[in-house]
């Protein structure tokens, strides 16, 4: 049984590292502007979106942290938790452990450094800048890769879980930059730094309704009919109002509407105001997905036969229709 802490981490841990990879990727992206080509943005200029891209660094450090926290105690055996490290395997629970631990190790290393200069022209700041970014898609990766490991599970047993749980993730990402730039300074939502982020985030939650909709297709014409009585928990039973209103309308729908209008036709003085809303759902979103899935996923298998029964004699009855209209 996965436990909420342990969902919690898959929400931490993916939002999480999205942002410390975002938060760093964009941190590189303006300190080279800075060297190469002064014409770009002004060097004050540069300062605002900089101290933007370095909170969000650091906020997502805080959720990685956090989701680490609850993973140490949801293991119940925390003081055991370092023979991963110690005794590295090719199994996928040590590579998630490794990309852990160097998120911890160069995010903070960045979020401690970053408080004497928020740029990346210093040789040491650069490299850990380049180097935090690889293990924290990695992590981004594994929070839904590990779902689909449990392939006892039918409605997680694709590859498209991943797919989805990762656009989840880098959206959530975004949101929190999106959030850091709110706290630290609205204008950067409206300069080109914040202009990019908000149209990648629109693109990624666009992404994401496309591969919930791949997701729920596969799991209705899976052969397994455990996917489809899976699935069903989630359209039309205990759990449709956390998918439907917690995820389908306030995580993906709304943000994805909210951030169009924002950069489409919002006025400047209400963008700031209809960017943070929108990133608050998403990360609202992103939270419910997780929870709507794994509790799907995981719900008692005496309430299968029941469903699986169910399920059938639906099928068979619109089978039936079928020919009686032929």
């Amino acid at each position: 049984m996965i436990s909420d802490l342990a969902i919690a981490y898959l929400f931490c841990g993916g939002a999480g590292a999205a942002a410390v990879a975002l938060g760093a990727l964009v941190g590189l992206a303006l300190s080279r502007c800075r060297q190469h080509d002064r014409r770009v943005l002004a060097p004050t200029a540069l300062a605002r979106p900089l101290r933007a891209a370095h909170r969000c660094l650091q906020a997502g450090w805080c959720l990685v942290a956090f989701g680490a926290l609850c993973l140490l105690i949801d293991l119940g055996r925390p003081e055991r938790a370092h023979l991963l490290l110690a005794y590295p395997t090719s199994s996928l629970i040590s590579v998630g452990s490794v990309a852990l631990s160097l998120v911890l190790g160069l995010g903070g290393a960045l979020a401690l450094t970053g408080e004497v200069a928020h740029d990346y022209r210093t040789p040491l700041r650069r490299l850990l800048g380049i180097a935090v970014v690889p293990p924290a898609l990695v992590l981004v990766v594994y929070t839904g890769v590990l779902l689909q490991w449990l392939a006892t599970v039918a409605l997680w047993s694709t590859p498209l879980l991943p797919a989805l749980f990762s656009l989840s993730s880098l959206s959530a990402g975004c949101a929190v930059f999106t959030l850091t730039c709110v706290l630290v300074d609205p204008r950067v939502l409206r300069e080109r730094v914040g202009t990019v982020v908000g149209w990648v985030e629109i693109a990624l939650l666009t992404a994401e309704a496309v591969a919930v909709a791949a997701f729920c297709g596969w799991a209705l014409s899976s052969s397994d009919a455990a996917a489809s009585v899976r699935l069903l928990m989630l359209a039309d039973g205990p759990l449709a109002s956390w998918w439907w209103a917690g995820f389908a309308v306030a995580g993906v729908a709304a943000p994805l509407a909210l951030c169009l209008l924002g950069r489409m036709g919002a006025a400047r003085q209400v963008l700031s105001s209809l960017l943070a809303v929108a990133a608050v759902l998403s990360l609202v979103g992103s939270v419910t997905l997780r929870f709507s899935v794994v509790e799907a996923g995981q719900r008692p298998s005496f309430d299968d036969a029941a469903l699986i029964r169910s399920l059938a004699d639906d099928r068979a009855l619109s089978l039936a229709e079928g020919v009686d209209g032929v």
